[in-house]
């Protein structure tokens, strides 16, 4: 369930996220106005989290997680119905997916926490024998301070370990000073740290000189009823990003293109 949880709010707001600046650009609205719904949705994914964390203690996890689907839900409606021209809607709709998203994931990691047990083993122990002294990455997604210490001495001298999950605002973590002075270096990435006001004014003028070629990156679309021939698409190589849409009238024009 908690995995269930991450992995499907996740992908809703990875879905929201990077269609909703394309199609506020195709409607021809300004890089300012596409920066800053993106900031508000990011906004709306990280003011949330102490209160996300309280809910979760007060209510209990499985509850946090069905509120967290519902507000995702609602969001998608927002912001899929909203006309182009109305980009105050769309912002709205993505700030609801970051809160959605934020509820979702802070409860599935609260609830994936609480099923660990020390009693399974030590995980950095097992990740030093099979590796031989260390990973040079290592990705700690979960949201938790206690697996952003692992998976800091889980990493060999010289690697770096970097925390993406979204912990509770007051958690911290301390690392010996020794493995600081191996080189191991622990840091934080909150959408590869992207910075939406200098890099998507960047991204948006290479699609538009060619040097993206982003038909090639999206599609083909499918109709519903052929979602199992998107996925063999997918797993053979055939298409890199294909979609299933619930228009058949846009998918059929799609094929015909095509």
């Amino acid at each position: 369930m908690a995995l269930a949880a991450m992995t499907t709010g996740q992908l809703v707001m990875i879905g929201t996220t990077s269609t909703a600046p394309l199609y506020l650009h195709d409607q021809g609205h300004q890089a300012t106005v596409i920066g800053l719904s993106v900031s508000i949705h990011l906004g709306g994914m990280y003011v949330a989290s102490p209160l996300s964390g309280w809910l979760c203690d007060r209510f209990g996890r499985l509850p946090m997680i069905g509120l967290g689907g519902a507000v995702l839900l609602v969001a998608l409606a927002i912001a899929g119905l909203a006309p182009g021209s109305a980009s105050g809607l769309v912002m709205f709709g993505l700030f609801l997916n970051g809160i959605g998203w934020n509820l979702a994931f802070v409860s599935g990691s609260a609830l994936l926490t609480d099923a660990l047990s020390p009693e399974d083993g030590d995980p950095v122990m097992a990740i030093h024998a099979l590796t031989e002294g260390g990973v040079d990455l290592a990705i700690e997604s979960v949201g938790s301070a206690a697996v952003v210490r692992q998976a800091f001495d889980a990493i060999a001298p010289g690697g770096r370990a970097v925390a993406v999950g979204l912990t509770r605002y007051a958690e911290e973590v301390s690392v010996p000073l020794v493995s600081l002075l191996l080189d191991k270096s622990l840091r934080g990435s909150i959408h590869g740290s992207a910075d939406p006001g200098r890099d998507f004014p960047k991204l948006f003028a290479l699609a538009a000189r060619g040097a993206l070629r982003l038909e090639e990156m999206a599609g083909p679309d499918y109709p519903l009823e052929k979602v199992n021939d998107a996925f063999e698409a997918l797993a053979s190589g055939r298409a890199v990003r294909p979609r299933v849409v619930l228009e058949p009238a846009l998918a059929r024009a799609t094929e015909e293109k095509a």
